[in-house]
């Protein structure tokens, strides 16, 4: 499993719910990933609420074009679609390359505890993954949906492509 390199290696991952995740190991700062082991994993992502436990299979990735229309899901924010990527191959602060995406109607579609959870695109039964959350943008707040107690969430977000990410990490795609 991938996710934030940001997010700290050496850690033992629990859901919000307190369901053992694995534990964080090495990761690569370019791209602000990282690899997370210990449990078996499926070709999956989440969708729905953060409460959720609905899926959808993986069946490849996509690195996302200026205008096309992408999918959240954090661990706090829960799963939101209709984002709309607005700068591509993007640098923020010397890590990428990645996109932004923007909620049309300035309504959250990220904050605190959601970086490395997916980006993606829906396509039949499946999805194609198109990134994982890095950040949001700063300047672009918005009230928080989801888990409680986060004060400042994000209409604006900043993702990293999956293709550099599986580069960096020597990694390869389970699809399902």
């Amino acid at each position: 499993m991938v996710t934030a390199n940001h997010c700290g290696t050496g850690i033992s991952w629990k859901t919000p719910a307190g369901a053992a995740v694995g534990t964080s190991g090495s990761g690569n700062s370019g791209v602000d990933a990282m690899i997370i082991t210990g449990q078996n994993y499926a070709g999956t992502i989440y969708t729905g609420t953060y409460t959720a436990a609905t899926s959808k299979p993986v069946y490849a990735v996509y690195d996302p074009q200026v205008g096309d229309t992408v999918c959240v899901s954090g661990a706090y924010s829960g799963s939101f679609c209709g984002a709309k990527v607005q700068y591509a191959n993007y640098y923020i602060g010397g890590v990428g390359p990645g996109f932004t995406a923007w909620d049309p109607n300035y309504l959250a579609l990220a904050g605190p505890g959601d970086s490395g959870g997916p980006r993606y695109q829906t396509t039949g039964s499946g999805v194609l993954v198109t990134g994982i959350i890095r950040g949001g943008i700063q300047e672009d707040t918005a009230n928080c949906r989801g888990a409680s107690g986060r004060l400042i969430c994000f209409w604006k977000i900043f993702a990293i492509y999956p293709n550099s990410i599986m580069a960096a990490l020597n990694l390869q795609i389970i699809a399902s």
